[in-house]
């Protein structure tokens, strides 16, 4: 039990002590640069200018959460999605897609194909910020509890085999 609490100590620790990996992807320079002044203070950026580029970072760099843009040429949002959630490497990162487009047509084919929220635009910063801290902190605490389980697991596995007789 103490190992699992000085382990369990040492995940948030290494949580809150390094910037979290942010990457937006958007086509508009504008919009990026906004992006990045309203985050940088507190997380790490890593910006992309279209989906084909978001989905080569996000394998590349591993974000802890993806902003991305809907409407973009080539690859679009929600196909940028379909392909990060179909990822056994990118799967579990949350995604929030960034629109103008109206309609909840548009925001149930976003959700369905995997994004944890769809925000229109323009946006409140407050709000998008509100929402990444919580979808980074659901996230950490659902790896914590991962964790805590598989350490369980192990450290029963490892007693059950102490216990088992020894066949000579």
């Amino acid at each position: 039990k103490q190992i699992l609490q000085e382990d369990e100590t040492m995940i948030v620790a290494t949580a809150s002590n390094s910037k979290h990996k942010m990457l937006i992807i958007e086509d508009h320079k504008d919009i990026r640069l906004y992006m990045k002044v309203v985050f940088s203070q507190h997380y790490t950026i890593i910006m992309a200018e279209n989906g084909e580029e978001g989905v080569r970072l996000a394998r590349k760099e591993i974000p802890d959460i993806i902003i991305s843009d809907v409407m973009m040429p080539g690859m679009d949002g929600f196909e940028c999605t379909k392909i990060l959630k179909e990822d056994i490497k990118t799967c579990h990162i949350p995604i929030i897609l960034l629109t103008a487009l109206v309609g909840d047509s548009n925001m149930v084919k976003g959700l369905e194909l995997g994004a944890d929220d769809y925000i229109l635009k323009p946006f409140n910063p407050e709000i998008l910020i509100s929402k990444v801290k919580r979808l980074i902190k659901n996230r950490l605490e659902l790896k914590q509890t991962y964790m805590k389980l598989m350490m369980a697991n192990s450290k029963l596995n490892a007693t059950r085999q102490e216990e088992e007789p020894k066949e000579d």
